[in-house]
């Protein structure tokens, strides 16, 4: 079988996390529902409330979390003195811990959640003229929505990949073909629930089954086996000098009181026992080097690379330009060599394929890429 990497984007986990357009809304309400958890227990400070809206506005005025997160960078770069970025990320990393933890409606907990769905499930218009009922029908539609959406919490195209390419080794056991490695710009956790779905392992063991690099210092990839590299870290907690299951078991952790308890410790006390995960490459951290090193030779290494939901951004154009130096592309007018013997597949909606891959020119100038704009599951190139 060929080698095979893919490269995630954002666009992969679009099912059941907000992109860039959706994400401050979801936040909002992430940001009420902790607040009401800290009404409800009688805690909670008005200045701790107020630095969060604060926070709201700040994201709001940014094109996305992730430069407003560089320029709080760029302006001090010392991070353990950088109280707003720490600010910034914790949220972060507590709102992608909440969306992609399973949400049971009847827990007293998510009363916040339920008053959204009653919303919906009121219909009582009588009162109302045409214009008014049409506005309140379309309220509740979006409520109706954006409740879907919030309580997805695993996009289905990965349990299909899953379900496509994992087999079994020697003993029996399920595993990651070698041949098939992963590279994701996302800090989110889909694949690593995805597969612990598929295995019963824990996240611990998980990570080590995918081997996984681009969580902290002195990780190391292990040759011959499939890799699962994560440029920007991951979006979570883990306790110092600790496992990172301890918030990541997904299986074991659901929105209610513990989970909030945990969220209050990191994110309402000046001192919590927990490390964030979330290391964005541009921190140039030893562990988001070796990872963009370990991207930069898995790719160089695979016959085909597939991009999904990924689009080339200029913010990340220097380590695109670097994970993809090594990589041999036939020129657009078709000259095969047996340096250029590799393959490039971009995936993604009809409507946004060609500027994508008009974007990738700036990485790789004038070599020969293949579009496909199905997106209902993964890629699987015939190839394989």
């Amino acid at each position: 079988m060929k080698k095979v990497t893919y490269l995630i984007g954002a666009g992969a986990s679009a099912n059941a996390l907000p992109v860039v357009n959706g994400l401050t809304e979801r936040f909002k309400l992430f940001c009420s529902h902790y607040q009401e958890y800290l009404r409800n227990i009688g805690n909670g400070s008005s200045q701790d409330s107020e630095n969060r809206v604060q926070l709201i506005r700040n994201i709001e005025e940014h094109y996305t979390v992730d430069t407003y997160a560089k320029k709080l960078y760029l302006q001090n770069k010392h991070l353990h003195t950088n109280s707003e970025y720490n600010l910034l990320i914790n949220h972060l990393s507590a709102f992608f811990i909440y969306e992609q933890l399973k949400k049971n409606l009847d827990d007293p907990c998510n009363s916040f959640l339920k008053s959204i769905n009653a919303r919906h499930n009121q219909g009582i218009f009588g009162a109302f003229s045409k214009d008014h009922e049409d506005s309140i029908r379309q309220k509740m539609k979006n409520d109706k929505r954006l409740l879907d959406l919030m309580v997805k919490d695993l996009d289905y195209r990965y349990d299909s990949f899953f379900a496509s390419v994992l087999t079994h080794n020697e003993k029996e056991e399920i595993v990651m073909p070698s041949e098939i490695s992963i590279v994701s710009w996302n800090y989110d956790s889909q694949f690593e629930k995805a597969y612990m779905n598929f295995t019963g392992a824990s996240y611990d063991q998980s990570l080590d089954a995918l081997n996984f690099v681009g969580l902290k210092d002195g990780e190391t990839l292990k040759e011959g086996q499939s890799a699962f590299i994560k440029l920007n870290g991951t979006a979570g907690f883990y306790n110092k000098g600790s496992s990172f299951g301890d918030l990541f078991d997904y299986s074991k952790h659901h929105v209610n009181k513990e989970t909030f308890s945990i969220f209050k410790e990191i994110l309402s006390s000046p001192r919590s026992r927990h490390e964030n995960s979330l290391r964005f490459a541009w921190l140039k951290t030893d562990a988001a080097e070796y990872a963009i090193e370990s991207a930069q030779k898995v790719l160089s290494e695979s016959d085909i690379i597939v991009v999904v939901g990924y689009s080339f951004p200029y913010f990340n154009r220097e380590v695109d330009r670097k994970i993809f130096e090594f990589v041999n592309l036939p020129f657009m007018d078709r000259r095969i060599t047996k340096d250029s013997l590799q393959k490039v597949y971009i995936q993604a909606p009809k409507d946004n394929i060609d500027s994508i891959i008009k974007r990738f020119e700036s990485i790789k100038p004038g070599r020969l890429v293949e579009g496909f704009s199905e997106t209902d599951q993964f890629l699987i190139p015939n190839e394989m």
